[in-house]
């Protein structure tokens, strides 16, 4: 699914600053060494404050793993030329590397192969190409483990290898986003806001893309370690687009689960051990067999309002933790 009438040049400044401020200056936290034993009740908050991938919403801290996805949307698209159906289907393979705790970096590759039917009977179309790439980095601003909070901000850098003349891309996009993740207790609870922008009008694609999405997923486990049911909900504004959505409000319901060894974040598929032995975590889990490490996401998304730019879609993700 796609991501103020501002000008998109104007926007992600700020974020770059907080990019680049990042490498200088470590997150905030609130943490304060009162006493001699303190830091170490500190550490152990710190291990447990830690969030898992909703699918639809970001994720505030970083984390370096390796992820195979699958993306299929079914689309009826009506114009004055006729109507049409569209099946998109979408593999993806992203990496994402933390490379310090607070600062995050990931890429995603996709390919998408489209077929798309017109409703007078005529032969379908076969699409078969490379997607936009995407690239993109963010620092955690805000790192509470007494609150067990954490706060991000990034940009998302879109590169046109696709093509407009196919449906499958060709556009230098901007996504600068803010977003948060809490726990209480075992309930995690994650929220994003996003402004996608097209850098540039091309004369057949029409107006620049814009939209500004919110994100809202909660999640609770209920079987250990290895089942993670959540639901999100997707909020979309598009300021430009076909009439069925420009300046209309877009809402879209997610009810998934992330299933494995690894589906909670933080979980090596056996049980919790006790605060004392949580300085070794980061060793025991390099010793792990890789199968402790996978997780597998499903969800299924149906839009609940009559503006949408899918009729369903489900996203399944295969990720690997390092």
């Amino acid at each position: 699914m796609g991501r103020r009438r501002i000008t998109p040049r104007c926007l992600p400044g700020p974020l770059i600053l907080a990019l680049l401020l990042g490498f200088f200056f470590p997150p905030i936290s609130k943490v304060q060494a009162g006493s001699a034993d303190t830091p170490k009740a500190g550490e152990a908050q710190e291990a447990d404050l830690d969030f898992s991938d909703l699918l639809y919403v970001r994720n505030p801290l970083p984390a370096t793993d390796a992820e195979v996805g699958y993306r299929f949307e079914r689309i009826s698209d009506r114009t004055d030329a006729g109507s049409a159906l569209t099946h998109k289907n979408g593999v993806s393979l992203a990496f994402s590397l933390a490379a310090t705790e607070w600062l995050g970096l990931s890429m995603e590759v996709p390919y998408q192969f489209l077929s798309i039917r017109p409703a007078d009977g005529s032969s379908s179309t076969q699409v078969n190409n490379l997607g936009d790439l995407t690239a993109e980095g963010f620092v955690t601003l805000l790192r509470d483990p007494g609150w067990r909070l954490a706060v991000a901000a990034g940009l998302d850098i879109g590169v046109p290898t696709g093509s407009v003349h196919d449906g499958t891309g060709g556009q230098w996009t901007l996504t600068p986003f803010v977003n948060a993740g809490i726990m209480l207790g075992p309930v995690q609870l994650l929220a994003d806001v996003n402004y996608m922008a097209e850098l540039r009008s091309l004369p057949d694609a029409g107006p620049r893309k814009q939209e500004l999405m919110v994100n809202l997923g909660v999640a609770y486990p209920v079987a250990g370690s290895w089942i993670l049911p959540f639901l999100t909900v997707n909020g979309v504004y598009a300021f430009s687009g076909p009439s069925e959505i420009r300046h209309r409000g877009q809402l879209y319901l997610s009810l998934g689960a992330r299933i494995g060894p690894a589906a909670v974040a933080g979980a090596s598929g056996t049980d919790e051990p006790p605060a004392d032995a949580k300085s070794a975590a980061g060793q025991e889990s390099s010793a792990e067999p890789w199968w402790k490490r996978l997780s597998l996401a499903i969800g299924p998304q149906f839009p609940l309002t009559s503006a949408r730019e899918f009729e369903w879609g489900i996203t399944t993700a295969l990720k690997l933790d390092f």
